[in-house]
């Protein structure tokens, strides 16, 4: 039971650097500073979490329709700053700060007052608005999805949260689901609106649990703790805030984890960058997700291991500058100052991107397009990361972008029948059909859904 539930849980990592925050304070993926023209999103479309107006599986691009648009090819989803994809669903944020979301709403994910499935994006609302259009959520820097909720970091250094609330992921100190956001409480509160979490710079989301990094590098968690996710030495889950224990600590108030510069949620498991770019890992970890050159579940934080290492506690990962874990899956990505990325978990569908199915418990080169030596020939010019339920995608110079793995709903966007690739391929640009000659290109961020990929475009 306790394996099925952590590859089932799921999240969609987020990065997110806060004006004012410390140097390199981040999420999953930095929100980019240049705002899109467009954005295009692939894969299963069964919600409408491609946002294009339609419930059709895309195997290439589709364009995302702007807010009360219906041809998304004359009206297209503009100015967006970053974008996250959940379980079936989308959250995006706008260079104006307000946020916009789509597909799925069975849990209230879409943080618009109701329940009803959108396939075009809708204003969430602002905390306590009932009309979403006149009063929408403003003032947000970075956001974060999980399978059926999702976080929002404010300006002013608090967080809000809504949608799915079994297992207290909201944090505002109930079980009850919100269809609009709610204040995440402060640790050790009661009254969330009086005492907020503050003085956060990045948040993460997983399925069933969510991450705040604060601004003294130590970082705090809530929800379900089935597999030790909240890192607090426990399995017992919270419904608001507590602090992640120091690697080796048993008292986490006392011995909290410091240094931490950087979060990502998987599938009930987190990795944190440190200051040295160092990581570590805790929770689930049944395919080797951990890095830690075992499938022990840990519920506090462990050392990944360096490429090619035995021992990460004396050779741990270092060089790292950001983090991925997969929304529903259980595979891990690193990206590396010389703009290489690392993979490391469970690999079945290809998720490693190293040509090969075999899980892996310590971190390997993911392969360069058509390389069948990874080590030698290693994807490379790579400026972000981001995992898929099933798969991973990359993105490169000139915008370009490469996805590999599982292909069952068309993830890929390569326009491949093929059910998965266990190497990179290029992602083809809209309504082309060779994507080698007609590659995606000019994209400035991206974002991963359980079987769906989206890209914002400059």
């Amino acid at each position: 039971m306790r394996a099925v539930h952590g590859v089932l849980a799921a999240v969609v990592g987020l990065l997110a650097v806060m004006p004012g925050a410390p140097a390199n304070a981040a999420g999953d993926e930095a929100p980019k500073t240049t705002t899109s023209t467009s954005v295009v999103g692939w894969g299963r479309n069964t919600a409408g979490q491609v946002g294009d107006n339609t419930w059709t599986n895309r195997s290439t691009p589709s364009r995302t329709c702007a807010v009360a648009a219906t041809d998304c090819a004359t009206s297209p989803l503009t100015s967006v700053a970053a974008i996250k994809g959940g379980g079936v669903h989308t959250v995006a944020l706008r260079a104006d700060g307000s946020v916009l979301s789509w597909g799925a709403n069975f849990d209230g994910q879409l943080g618009d007052g109701t329940t009803t499935s959108r396939y075009t994006p809708v204003p969430v609302c602002a905390v306590g608005a009932a009309d979403c259009a006149a009063t929408p959520l403003t003032g947000v820097t970075a956001i974060a999805a999980g399978w059926d909720h999702n976080l929002a970091l404010l300006s002013d250094g608090t967080v809000v949260s809504w949608g799915r609330n079994y297992s207290g992921r909201l944090g505002d100190g109930t079980y009850t689901d919100r269809t609009t956001p709610v204040r995440v409480c402060a640790v050790g509160a009661t009254d969330c609106a009086a005492n907020p979490l503050s003085g956060v710079v990045a948040i993460a989301a997983g399925s069933l649990h969510s991450l705040a990094l604060l601004g003294d590098g130590t970082v705090v968690a809530w929800g379900d703790n089935w597999n030790g996710q909240l890192g607090d030495g426990t399995s017992t889950g919270r419904h608001t805030p507590g602090p992640v224990c120091a690697v080796g600590a048993v008292d986490c108030a006392a011995t909290p984890l410091t240094g931490v510069t950087a979060i990502t949620s998987g599938s009930g498991y987190n990795l944190a960058r440190l200051s040295t770019g160092a990581v570590v890992g805790w929770g689930f970890n049944g395919s080797g997700q951990l890095g830690d050159g075992t499938t022990t579940t840990r519920t506090t934080p462990v050392s990944v291991c360096a490429v090619g290492a035995t021992d990460c506690t004396t050779a741990p990962l270092a060089g790292v500058t950001s983090l991925a874990a997969s929304p529903s899956g259980a595979h891990s990505f690193a990206l590396t100052a010389n703009g290489q990325v690392l993979s490391w978990g469970f690999n079945g569908n290809g998720e490693l991107g190293n040509g090969t199915t075999a899980d892996r418990s310590t971190p390997g080169a993911v392969c360069a397009i058509a390389a069948v030596n990874c080590a030698a020939t290693p994807l490379s010019g790579i400026t972000s990361v981001v995992a898929g339920g099933q798969a991973g995608a990359a993105l490169g110079a000139g915008g370009a972008v490469v996805t590999w793995g599982g292909n069952y709903d068309g993830q890929l966007g390569s326009g491949s029948t093929a059910t998965k690739s266990t190497a990179p391929v290029r992602v083809c640009a809209p309504g082309a059909t060779n994507c080698s000659a007609n590659p995606l290109t000019n994209v400035t961020t991206l974002g991963a859904g359980r079987w769906h990929f989206l890209a914002a475009r400059g």
